[in-house]
């Protein structure tokens, strides 16, 4: 093994056990190995390392809140909360409930 391959190896454990010990959020990787984001996929990219299949995003109520907010506006405007209130399915645990900014 040449040493280019033993720090290609090296580098893919540490991204590896980076990302499982951030549950592959990118984000709180990216702070804690202090590089850029861009740089960081780019280095995912060549090691070959994705997302693992059936591992989904977790967002929180409010963030899911936030983007409901931004669609709504978007398609309906930022002060028809009437239709903001039956767009998208009832039956979502994200629904929109009461004025934008309760």
């Amino acid at each position: 093994m040449t040493y280019r391959e033993a720090m290609a190896l090296a580098e893919r454990e540490y991204l590896a056990r980076l990302l499982a010990s951030h549950r592959w959020n990118v984000t709180q990787a990216v702070s804690e190995a202090r590089v850029n984001r861009t740089q960081f996929y780019r280095i995912l990219k060549r090691h070959g390392l994705r997302r693992p299949l059936g591992m989904t995003y977790e967002i929180s109520p409010t963030f899911a809140r936030l983007s409901r907010l931004a669609r709504i506006a978007r398609v309906y405007g930022p002060s028809d909360l009437k239709r903001a209130e039956r767009f998208g399915d009832e039956s979502s645990s994200t629904r929109l409930r009461g004025p934008v900014g309760s």
